[in-house]
């Protein structure tokens, strides 16, 4: 997942494993940890599941205020983990 504004892409840090990792962005180096990939959630959404935890991108206590983290967090069907693709630009 490459940002188009600041050019650098979605990641987990250092590649850890433990749920509830704050996400961050970093200059691409290809690893894992810095891989995506996009699975149907209905409805037009979409889950981010990272290819070296497995774990989905989750906006953190299903939060709905601005600057909320997000963070990786294990499957659990809640909308804080879905995710519309949208061309508002």
């Amino acid at each position: 997942m490459l940002n188009v504004n600041s050019g650098l892409v979605l990641e987990v840090p250092g590649g850890s494993t433990t749920q509830g990792t704050q996400l961050d962005q970093a200059g691409s180096t290809g690893a894992n940890y810095q891989q995506w990939s996009l699975t149907p959630a209905g409805n037009g959404a979409y889950t981010l599941v990272n290819r070296n935890s497995g774990q989905l991108a989750d906006v953190n206590g299903a939060s709905t205020v601005r600057n909320a983290t997000v963070i990786q967090w294990p499957s659990n069907g809640g909308t804080n983990q879905q995710w519309y693709l949208t061309l508002d630009y």
